[in-house]
């Protein structure tokens, strides 16, 4: 869906510096960062660099889909069949995990979430 291609765009390198440097002196900034605690900020920031990390995975995959496409043929000696390609599971195995952390950092943001929208275009 378009709401998750977004999520899969998102900068997380760039979304934590932006939550790291709210400033006081915008209302709506003020607010957020006195919600996000201490805490909060550590687990942002523990959830932004496995967010670099799942992305960088599924640029793999996807560049490998891309070059061998979702169905390949696999040979075995004699015997040849069309199968998934592997790095197909992978890449939804990744965009669960990718989307589940990002829902995480959803929550922690809370109802904020408007405040960073911008960012994340």
């Amino acid at each position: 869906t378009s709401k998750n291609k977004n999520k899969n765009n998102v900068n997380p390198a760039t979304l934590l510096k932006y939550l790291e440097k709210l400033s006081p002196e915008s209302e709506a900034e003020s607010m957020l960062a006195q919600r996000l605690t201490p805490d909060k900020l550590i687990r942002l920031r523990m959830y932004c660099n496995e967010l670099a990390k799942i992305k960088k995975y599924i640029d793999d995959a996807e560049q490998d889909i891309a070059e061998h496409g979702a169905v390949e043929l696999f040979v075995q000696g004699a015997q040849q069949c069309r199968r998934k390609n592997p790095a197909m599971q992978n890449f939804l195995e990744l965009e669960r995990m990718y989307f589940t952390l990002f829902n995480r950092i959803e929550r922690i943001i809370d109802g904020e979430i408007k405040v960073v929208d911008d960012i994340w275009k």
